[in-house]
């Protein structure tokens, strides 16, 4: 067998943003490198929809949702039977 000095070898890898080195040494067992991700600018746009758009809700509570789901059955119906006296007027 040749027994003569290898260098270790690196292997470069990014998954999604992430970028990294795996190091094999001489008795090949990874030793994993990590770089620091590099982040690109943010737009101008993006801070605008987190800040206004893609904020959370607040909860609602048991009774107002009981109240909405026995009450829209009865104003779904009544919206209807105005848009059918509308169509049969018109």
């Amino acid at each position: 067998m040749n027994s003569e000095h290898k260098p270790g070898r690196e292997i470069t890898y990014q998954v999604g943003w992430k970028k990294g080195k795996i190091r094999l040494d001489q008795a090949d067992r990874p030793a994993a490198v990590e770089e620091t991700p590099v982040s690109e600018p943010e737009p101008a746009g993006s801070r605008l929809l987190e800040r206004y758009i893609w904020r959370p809700l607040p909860t609602v509570t048991g009774r107002t949702l009981t109240v909405i789901v026995c009450v829209l059955p009865a104003v779904s119906f009544i919206v209807t039977l105005l848009l059918v006296s509308a169509l049969t007027r018109g």
